[in-house]
C-alpha cells in the first residue's frame, strides 16, 4: 500500500475501528513537525524501534533520524523507546547510542509499557504521543492507553515473520478505516499498488484467501449436509434418498442415501467460495486494481475454477465413499483433503495464467 501523509479525523470513525485509528500518517519519522507537537501540548514522544527508527535488526541510523531526535531533545521533549524486540542486548545498545530511555515489558498492544513510560516521565496521556509503523501494536496500544498515535510507513520490507502476519490483518483494517473516512486528502491510498509482489507474498495472501474460501465452502457444505432440517428429518437424508430414487443410474453406486447428495451440495458450496476467491485474489493477492483485461481474466478464472471445482467434487465424492466411519466424519474429512489438493492447482493456474500480467 503506497504511503502518503495526512491527518485522520477520528471523530468520523465508529467505535469498533477507532482503537486502530491514528491521528496522522507520515512517510517517515523526520517528516513529523516537532514544533507542531510542542504547540499541541505534547511533552513525551514514545518511539517504536524496528522499521520506525531503524531497519529491522539494524543499528545504522540515518542522519535524518539522528537529527530529528537531537532536535526533539533541544526542544525539551522526553523521548522513550517502547519495543517488542526479542533481543534486549540490541535494544540496550540502541538506547545507549541514542541517549534515550528504553522500556521493554509486556508486548504491545498491552498498556503496560505505555503506563510505565507515563509514570516515569510524570506526564498525562494527553501530553504524550506514540510514533510507530504498526497499526496492530503501536497504534492500538497507544489508543488503549488514551495516548494519540502517529503512524509512519515502515522503513524496509524486511520484517519478523510475526509482523508479516500482522500486516495482512493491518491491510484489512486500513481498508475499513479509509472507507469510514470519506475526506482524507493526503492519506495513504488503499487502492494504489506497491512494488511488484514476490511469489512468497502472493502465496501467503493466497493462503489467507484460501482459508476464507475454505471456511465458506466447508461451512455451507456441512450446514446443508449435517444440520439443515427438512420436514422433521435432515435435508441431506431426504434429498439423498430422492436422488437415489429419481436418478438410480447416477447414484446407484452410493449405498448410503445421505452421501448421495454430496456432489450437489459440494457444487453449490464450492461455487460460492469460488466467487470469494476471484474477488480477493484478483485485487489483493495478485494486486490487479484496474479494470483492464478484467473480462479476459474472469473468463480464464472461471475456466480454471470450473476445472478445479470438478476435481474438488470428484475428490470429495471418492474420498467420502472409501473412508470408513460415520457419514458426517467421512464427508468432513473428504472435503478437507479435496480442498487442499485443489488449492495447489488453483494457485499455479491463477498466478501463471488467469491473473498473469501482460
Amino acid at each position: 500500500m503506497r504511503q502518503r501523509a495526512g491527518a485522520f479525523d477520528r471523530s468520523q470513525v465508529g467505535p469498533t475501528l477507532r482503537p486502530f485509528c491514528p491521528v496522522a500518517a507520515y512517510h517517515s519519522l523526520p517528516e513529523i513537525r516537532l514544533e507542531t507537537l510542542w504547540a499541541e501540548g505534547k511533552r513525551l514522544i514514545l518511539l517504536d524501534v524496528d522499521n520506525t527508527l531503524v531497519e529491522w535488526r539494524g543499528e545504522d541510523f540515518t542522519q535524518e533520524v539522528l537529527g530529528w531526535l537531537e532536535e526533539a531533545k533541544q526542544l525539551g521533549f522526553g523521548l522513550c523507546i517502547l519495543s517488542n524486540t526479542r533481543n534486549p542486548a540490541r535494544l540496550a545498545r540502541i538506547a545507549d547510542r541514542l541517549g534515550i530511555r528504553a522500556i521493554q515489558d509486556r508486548f504491545k498492544p498491552s498498556r503496560r509499557m505505555y503506563m510505565l513510560a507515563l509514570k516515569e516521565f510524570s506526564v498525562e496521556p494527553e501530553q504524550a504521543v506514540m510514533v510507530g509503523d504498526q497499526i496492530l501494536t503501536d497504534v492500538l496500544g497507544a489508543n488503549r492507553s488514551k495516548i494519540e498515535a502517529i503512524w509512519v510507513h515502515r522503513i524496509s520490507r524486511r520484517e519478523f515473520v510475526g509482523t508479516r502476519l500482522n500486516r495482512i490483518v493491518e491491510r484489512g483494517v486500513l481498508t475499513l478505516l479509509y472507507r469510514a473516512l470519506p475526506v482524507m486528502a493526503g492519506l495513504p491510498d488503499p487502492a494504489a499498488p506497491e512494488e511488484e509482489q514476490t511469489i512468497w507474498t502472493q502465496l501467503s495472501r493466497f493462503a489467507v484467501v484460501g482459508v476464507s474460501s475454505f471456511a465458506i465452502d466447508f461451512g455451507i457444505f456441512m450446514a446443508l449436509f449435517k444440520y439443515a432440517p427438512w420436514h422433521g428429518a435432515l435435508l441431506s437424508q431426504e434429498f439423498g434418498a430422492w436422488l437415489k430414487h429419481g436418478f438410480p443410474v447416477l447414484f446407484a453406486y452410493q449405498s448410503d442415501a445421505q452421501k448421495a447428495c454430496i456432489p450437489v451440495f459440494k457444487t453449490f458450496s464450492a461455487s460460492i467460495a469460488i466467487l470469494n476467491s476471484f474477488y480477493w485474489n484478483r485485487r489483493w493477492t495478485f494486486g490487479i486494481k484496474s479494470s483492464e483485461e478484467r473480462g479476459r481474466q474472469f473468463r480464464r478464472f472461471v475456466l480454471l475454477s470450473v476445472t478445479g471445482l470438478g476435481w474438488n467434487v470428484l475428490f470429495t465424492t471418492i474420498f467420502a465413499s472409501i473412508i470408513p466411519g460415520h457419514p458426517n466424519r467421512s464427508a468432513a474429512f473428504a472435503s478437507v483433503v479435496a480442498t487442499v489438493l485443489v488449492a495447489f492447482w488453483n494457485f499455479g493456474g491463477q498466478r501463471l495464467w488467469a491473473f498473469r500480467k501482460s
